[in-house]
C-alpha cells in the first residue's frame, strides 16, 4: 500500500509538472523536456553501456535550433523518418528472443535515433499547425496517461492473459484493451471540443497512441532485461528514472507528429 501510494505521489507531481510547464509558457515546457531528456538519455546510455557525448551534443544542438526558430522542414523531415524507421526496427527487435548485443555503431544510431530523435519531437510536435484549443502535444499525453492509468486498473482487477510474458509479466492483454477502449473515448472528447480533424482522424490516434505507447514500454523494458536491471533509475520514487517515465511519449511522439502532419496536407 505504501510502495501504491509513493508511486501515486510521484505520478500527480510528474503529470502536474507537464501540465504547469504547458499552461505556464512554452519556454518553460522547453527547458523540462530538455532536462528530462538529458536525465533519460544518461539513463539509457547506461543501460546499453555506451559512454559517447555525441549524443547530448546533438540532443542540444536540436533543441537549440528549435528555440531559435531555425525550423529546417527538410532536415525535420529526414530525421523524422529516420527515427520512425528506427523505432520500426524495434518493434521488430522485440520478436528476437535471443539476448542481445550492441556494436558501438547500433548503439550511437540508438542514441540519437530512438532516444534523442524520439524526445526532441515531443517539443518539435508544440510547433505543428494545428487548431488544438489545449494543444496537440497535450492530446498526446493524456492519451497516454489515459492508457497507463485504464490499462494497469483494468488489468490489475481482470487481467488473466499476458500481453508478453518474457519482457513484461504484469501487462495483460485485458488491459491493454481496456486501454485502447478509454483512450478512444477520450480521444472523442478532444474531438467533440475542437474543429480541427474530422472523427475518423481522432479514432485513429485514439487506437494508435495506445498501441504505440505500449510498445514503447515494451521496447523500454526489454533493454532493462537485457541490462539486468528493474528500473532506469532511481530519481522518480515508485516509478525509478526518468525513462522509465518518458518511454512511451519518446516512442509515440515521432509517430504522432507523422500522422498529424499527413492530416495537415490531405485536409
Amino acid at each position: 500500500m505504501r510502495e501504491l501510494l509513493l508511486r501515486a505521489t510521484s505520478g500527480i507531481i510528474y503529470v502536474v509538472l507537464i501540465l504547469s510547464s504547458l499552461y505556464y509558457s512554452k519556454l518553460f515546457f522547453f527547458l523540462l523536456i530538455f532536462v528530462f531528456s538529458v536525465a533519460a538519455l544518461q539513463e539509457f546510455h547506461k543501460l546499453i553501456s555506451y559512454k559517447s557525448r555525441l549524443g547530448y551534443y546533438i540532443l542540444c544542438l536540436l533543441f537549440l535550433s528549435f528555440y531559435l526558430n531555425v525550423v529546417l522542414i527538410k532536415a525535420w523531415m529526414v530525421l523524422l523518418i529516420l527515427v520512425v524507421f528506427t523505432h520500426t526496427v524495434l518493434i521488430f527487435w522485440l520478436y528476437i528472443p535471443n539476448k542481445s548485443t550492441f556494436n558501438p555503431l547500433q548503439k550511437l544510431g540508438l542514441s540519437i535515433f530512438y532516444l534523442v530523435g524520439g524526445c526532441f519531437f515531443i517539443v518539435a510536435t508544440t510547433s505543428l499547425n494545428t487548431q488544438f484549443s489545449t494543444g496537440t502535444i497535450l492530446y498526446i499525453f493524456v492519451i497516454i496517461w489515459v492508457n497507463d492509468t485504464s490499462a494497469y486498473c483494468i488489468g490489475k482487477l481482470t487481467g488473466r492473459r499476458p500481453l508478453w510474458k518474457e519482457i513484461s509479466p504484469n501487462k495483460t492483454w485485458e488491459g491493454f484493451f481496456g486501454g485502447v477502449v478509454f483512450c478512444v473515448l477520450t480521444s472523442y472528447i478532444f474531438y467533440k471540443n475542437t474543429v480541427a480533424y474530422p472523427l475518423s482522424a481522432f479514432v485513429l490516434m485514439g487506437i494508435a497512441i495506445p498501441i504505440l505507447s505500449t510498445f514503447g514500454d515494451l521496447i523500454q523494458s526489454k533493454f532493462k532485461r537485457i541490462a539486468n536491471v528493474k528500473d532506469s533509475g532511481a530519481l522518480i520514487p515508485g516509478h525509478g528514472g526518468i525513462f522509465d517515465r518518458m518511454d512511451s511519449i519518446i516512442f509515440t511522439a515521432p509517430f504522432t507528429y507523422l500522422i498529424i502532419t499527413i492530416f495537415n496536407h490531405v485536409s
